[in-house]
């Protein structure tokens, strides 16, 4: 039995060649209509795209006043200069985060998986869940987690 034939990529009966477009090369054939679909769902996205800034910039409101052109962050007014150095601490507890967010990028999977990895994995993780206790005592040691 033909190859195409089995997974629905030869032309069905009544279909002629003419209405696919087809790569001599490997045998594949690919009916671009099943693109239409994606196609309309771009231009659709891009068009309400464009719709919602168009009318945004129209109808929404043009108040301007000296306190709404001041830069801000958080709703918290400038205080100083915008290059003055930041206390350390500040980048201890961004990286305190990343290091025990990405621990719990790795802890959820295994914890899904944990009857199919049986005592390999159970011994594997219980060595990544030491080395970051490791480094979790040493910061508490240190004073990373102070905050004065």
């Amino acid at each position: 039995m033909d190859p195409y034939t089995e997974c629905g990529l030869a032309p069905k009966h009544g279909e002629s060649a003419s209405d696919e477009s087809f790569d001599g090369a490997n045998g594949d054939t690919t009916r671009m209509s099943e693109y239409a679909g994606l196609g309309l769902f771009i231009l659709l996205g891009s068009g309400m795209v464009t719709l919602f800034l168009v009318l945004t910039t129209w109808l929404g409101p043009k108040l301007r006043f000296s306190e709404k052109d001041e830069p801000f962050e958080c709703g918290e007014h400038p205080l100083g200069s915008p290059y003055q150095r930041f206390n350390v601490k500040y980048y201890m507890v961004a990286v305190s985060f990343i290091i025990f967010d990405v621990e719990m990028v790795f802890l959820y999977p295994w914890a899904v998986a944990f009857g199919e990895l049986g005592w390999y994995g159970f011994w594997t993780m219980l060595i990544f869940i030491t080395m970051l206790s490791v480094g979790l005592a040493y910061e508490w040691l240190k004073g990373g987690l102070d905050w004065n």
